[in-house]
């Protein structure tokens, strides 16, 4: 929200990009009909995580989330189970987290820091969950 002048809220959140590893190829086997239904259920899958660790949906694209939690070890947990979950789906996705200060303003989250997000999770393979380093800090163990 911005303040009372207009200017953007700027505020410090857990950003987490998702996406589905092989997707292209998984739509070509499929066929437009059945990836949609796919990505309806693997929708509906990250939204229920999202809705129990309190994740906040930002933005989709096609099969990728974006997303903003309060705390980092929240995200981690939420993210982790989204990759177990999309497993009975026969997918598997990668997902970037990165700690870092936002801005928000017409409903829009943007920043550096999404785009150490994104970049995060576009270097991982299939099942990743990878933390940037301003992570470090919560003595996390991820496997």
């Amino acid at each position: 929200m911005p303040d009372r002048r207009g200017t953007p809220e700027r505020f410090l959140t857990t950003v987490v990009m998702t996406d589905i590893v092989g997707s292209t190829e998984h739509a070509a086997e499929l066929g437009d009909s059945a990836w949609r239904a796919l990505l309806q259920q693997h929708h509906a899958l990250i939204r229920a995580e999202l809705r129990r660790h309190g994740g906040r949906e930002m933005d989709t694209a096609g099969d990728g989330f974006f997303v903003i939690f309060d705390a980092p070890a929240t995200a981690v947990g939420c993210v982790l189970a989204i990759a177990d979950e999309v497993r009975s789906l026969g997918l598997e996705i990668r997902a970037g987290l990165h700690v870092g200060e936002v801005q928000q303003m017409a409903g829009k989250v943007t920043g550096i820091a999404v785009v150490i997000a994104s970049r995060i999770m576009a270097s991982g393979g299939a099942g990743d969950v990878l933390v940037s380093r301003s992570d470090r800090w919560l003595g996390l163990e991820l496997r």
